[in-house]
């Protein structure tokens, strides 16, 4: 995956969510991202500037977006969900 764009602020933050709208779907966690914040099973997955990407707080209000590769398959919550749980496992 590749990082796209850093946001520092909760305004930027808010802004992004804006221009991207609601989730177009989800994958299962990726964990290499590191993110103190982040609890959820699944990454939703946003379209935005003609890219899909992902959404993280990786640090206190540092925020950032990453593509995903064009041939990583996106499902439903439930579906991206138990994929991490079984990969955890």
């Amino acid at each position: 995956m590749r990082k796209v764009k850093t946001w520092s602020t909760h305004t930027g933050a808010a802004q992004f969510h804006h221009e991207a709208g609601d989730a177009i779907g989800y994958i299962p966690r990726v964990a290499s991202i590191p993110s103190p914040y982040m609890y959820s099973p699944s990454d939703a997955v946003y379209q935005w500037r003609g890219m899909r990407v992902i959404f993280r707080e990786v640090a206190h209000r540092r925020y950032q977006a990453f593509e995903l590769p064009a041939d990583m398959p996106i499902t439903d919550d439930e579906r991206a969900t138990e994929a991490y749980l079984k990969l955890k496992s």
